[in-house]
Parts: C-alpha cells; structure tokens; sequence
C-alpha cells in the first residue's frame, strides 16, 4: 500500500502543474474534500469547484503533512501567479 502522506503531495503537485489526469486516475471514487470554504465535499464538486482554481495558483508550500490511517492532513501556503 501505498504511504497517502506522499500520495497526498502528489496531489498538490499535479494541482500546481495542471496534471488533471493524474488526479482523475488516483483521487478515490469516494473521496471527500475539506477545507475552509468546503465541508467534505464530493470528488465531483472537488473537480468543479476548485480544480479551475489550479490555473492562478503557482506554487504550494507545504508547512506540515500529517497522516493517520486512511487520512491525510496538509497545512499549506501558496503562491499565486
């Protein structure tokens, strides 16, 4: 199996370079998405409503990824374009 703390950075980097395909292939057909502005939103409205955003961002620092089991956590600055 896989570590999903590095699968998880993979995701950030295929985000900052527009590798949709990337995330189409590995994102879970249940996944959830949760972040200040989403409540474990589903892969399909992860995909609507933030992947367009992947083209004004530039880069993500990554300050601190935590796992545990089957989650994944990342506390993150980034830059925009």
């Amino acid at each position: 199996m896989r570590d999903l703390t590095d699968l998880a950075k993979r995701y950030y980097r295929a985000y900052e370079t527009g590798d949709r395909v990337f995330m189409e292939e590995h994102l879970a057909p249940d996944f959830t998405f949760t972040s200040p502005y989403d409540d474990r939103i589903s892969r399909e409205a992860y995909f609507a409503r933030c992947w367009p955003n992947h083209k004004w961002l530039d880069k993500f620092d990554l300050e601190m990824v935590v796992g545990e089991g089957d989650r994944v956590m990342i506390l993150y600055g980034a830059t925009i374009k």
